[in-house]
């Protein structure tokens, strides 16, 4: 990797030299990166390590380290909640966004400035592998959100009291918020690591019958179709609801909640989505079949007509997200109910 930064510049005055002084008082790089374990490195290679790190915390390769990828790195370091004044206190070392985000080249100009102080509670070397997701960025930016919506305290972590107060708000016994709990690490806390392999390692959301019901908060709906919905571009779903019904919520929502247009096509059940992005680039039509399924049910088709896929995908997940309610009736009444029998 080819660090941002080189010869001692700041970011915010390319112009001015900075100094090699740390702002802790303790004496910054010489040239060489000497280390407080008397190590001695050529600065370039402290710098593409620095460098490294910075990508390897960046989880969702957007080019601004965030204060939540700081306190999710603080987390798994020293293994506890993380309080917002020790995210300040690691954030202070370097150059700044107003929202506490920092850029490649701050990362890299603030750590050579003040490795000393940084290495005496952090081993650079752990953060070059500290994390290893291999999932999509609009993925990482869902699992998030939902994250953060547990995160009651905001201390980087779900705790057992996190759990019941989300049990308790989905109307899940103490019974089952203990069953829930397991599912999720079956540890006391769950970093965000751990939130993160729970809802993508295996499809627990929508087979396991307690963890499904947590797809009734808006943000767990999004990360698991965030995970599957390409099935569901390929197969269609199917909703709770009679065709004409859900015809007409689309017509009448789609305006507001996706900023989608939706016309009666000229055969039954089809339905013509039209989204304006501004310019001919960022159009986007498709075709909506509804298909009566078994009494009381509709069979949900979408086909692209003309736009890029990403934006086809895009829409198809807000599309989902607009009938989530029906989408979860309909699971729930085709669920199997009771205990699990050997036949």
């Amino acid at each position: 990797v080819s660090p941002l930064c080189s010869g001692g510049i700041s970011p915010n005055n390319p112009a001015s030299p900075t100094s090699c002084s740390s702002p802790n008082g303790h004496s910054g790089s010489n040239g060489f990166g000497n280390s407080p374990h008397g190590n001695e490195q050529p600065m370039e290679d402290i710098r593409v390590k620095i460098s490294a790190a910075f990508c390897n915390l960046n989880v969702d390769h957007s080019g601004l380290l965030t204060r939540s990828q700081v306190k999710d790195m603080l987390v798994k370091i020293h293994d506890k909640a993380i309080t917002e004044v020790e995210v300040d206190t690691f954030v202070a070392n370097f150059d700044h966004d107003p929202e506490g985000r920092i850029t490649e080249e701050q990362f890299i100009v603030g750590w050579t400035q003040n490795q000393q102080a940084i290495d005496q509670h952090i081993d650079l070397q752990k953060l070059i592998n500290l994390f290893h997701y291999d999932l999509e960025t609009e993925l990482l930016v869902t699992l998030r959100r939902a994250f953060e919506k547990f995160d009651l305290e905001k201390n980087g972590i779900i705790t057992e009291d996190d759990v019941k107060a989300l049990a308790k708000s989905l109307d899940i016994t103490d019974d089952e918020s203990s069953e829930l709990r397991l599912l999720m690490g079956g540890t006391e806390t769950i970093s965000f690591e751990r939130f993160v392999k729970f809802c993508t390692t295996s499809n627990v959301l929508k087979m396991n019958p307690i963890a499904r019901r947590m797809r009734r908060v808006g943000e767990m709906f999004d990360v698991a179709d965030g995970v599957g919905y390409k099935n569901y571009i390929n197969n269609g779903f199917t909703v709770a609801g009679l065709r004409e019904t859900i015809m007409q919520k689309l017509i009448s929502l789609g305006p507001q909640d996706m900023n989608c247009k939706f016309t009666r096509g000229d055969q039954e059940g089809f339905l013509l989505a039209s989204q304006d992005g501004g310019d001919n680039n960022n159009h986007l039509s498709v075709g909506v079949q509804l298909l009566p399924s078994c009494p009381g049910y509709t069979k949900v088709l979408a086909y692209r007509i003309q736009g890029k896929t990403n934006l086809f995908h895009d829409w198809f997940r807000q599309f989902r997200k607009l009938l989530r309610c029906e989408i979860l009736e309909c699971e729930q009444d085709s669920a199997p109910v009771g205990e699990p029998m050997l036949l």
